[in-house]
């Protein structure tokens, strides 16, 4: 499979399995789904640099020869990998992919402590930790590893593409882009001040040695739990997303698949003057 064949087939699968999952009626029970391959599943875990377990599925298309090209896939803000990504390894197993999906840190099958906490720089690494694992694997083609996010991994993957030259191929769904951006549209001006402060409080609380505050949900916020995440999109003195995803380094050459839709209110659409044009390599989408 040549490079080019390899980042259309991506694309396409991942195009097709939203479409699929856009006409589904919410009703009824999730099917799994049905391509030219037959998938095969194992569970496998791994250590990421600082001795994390990360543990999830590796895919591969049952009719295969060699080594085959392989998508690393991780889900977005808090979700698991049972939340329908098995449905995309599927389809990209269907047409002759392998995949290897894992839950981030400190979420589902995955170690790590305090749970739940999200940690966007270090679930960046993360992902480059599991393309290391993948290349360890012997059915791995080391020369066509892609990567696929969605929502707050769809702003990983771009980053891991333009920072990581292994990577031959980024698929970006619904990506948050700009956790600033989308957290002012997330949160009502008036309650800005206040949020910020909480970050404050809590930043001092943790130097003097109590435990991280808790999560919770101040009105204003439109069912969007405060984490980590937040306090990078608001916290000046934190790296924002707006800063790192575009300036390291300048020219990012990787393919990439962008999918986006209108009425999504967590990481709602970006003008087409806004980081589409930013990302230096061809737009499939």
């Amino acid at each position: 499979m040549r490079r080019r064949d390899f980042i259309a087939v991506v694309g396409n699968a991942a195009i097709e399995l939203r479409l699929a999952r856009l006409d589904m009626d919410a009703t009824v029970a999730p099917q799994p789904y049905v391509g030219g391959n037959v998938a095969m599943r194992k569970d496998i875990e791994f250590k990421t640099e600082d001795g994390i377990k990360l543990r999830g599925w590796h895919y591969l298309p049952e009719k295969r020869t060699g080594k085959v090209p392989t998508i690393v896939m991780a889900h977005g803000f808090s979700a698991v990998k049972e939340m329908y990504l098995d449905r995309f390894a599927d389809a990209f197993a269907a047409a002759g992919l392998g995949a290897l999906v894992f839950d981030n840190r400190n979420f589902g099958a995955s170690g790590g402590e305090p749970r739940q906490e999200i940690d966007p720089w270090q679930q960046v690494s993360d992902y480059r930790d599991a393309i290391t694992f993948a290349e360890t694997l012997p059915e791995t083609d080391p020369a066509r590893i892609g990567i696929w996010g969605s929502s707050y991994s769809g702003g990983h993957v771009m980053v891991v593409g333009a920072i990581d030259r292994r990577v031959k191929c980024v698929v970006a769904q619904v990506p948050l882009a700009s956790g600033h951006d989308n957290a002012r549209r997330l949160i009502r001006a008036d309650y800005l001040a206040g949020v910020q402060q909480m970050f404050a409080d809590d930043r001092r609380a943790r130097m003097a040695g109590k435990p991280p505050a808790a999560a919770s949900q101040p009105s204003g916020m439109h069912g969007m739990i405060v984490t980590v995440a937040m306090k990078v999109a608001l916290d000046p003195s934190a790296p924002r997303m707006p800063n790192f995803l575009y300036r390291k380094p300048r020219n990012n050459s990787v393919p990439n698949v962008h999918s986006e839709t209108p009425k999504n209110q967590v990481a709602p659409r970006m003008p087409r003057s806004g980081y589409s044009q930013k990302m230096r390599g061809p737009l499939l989408i």
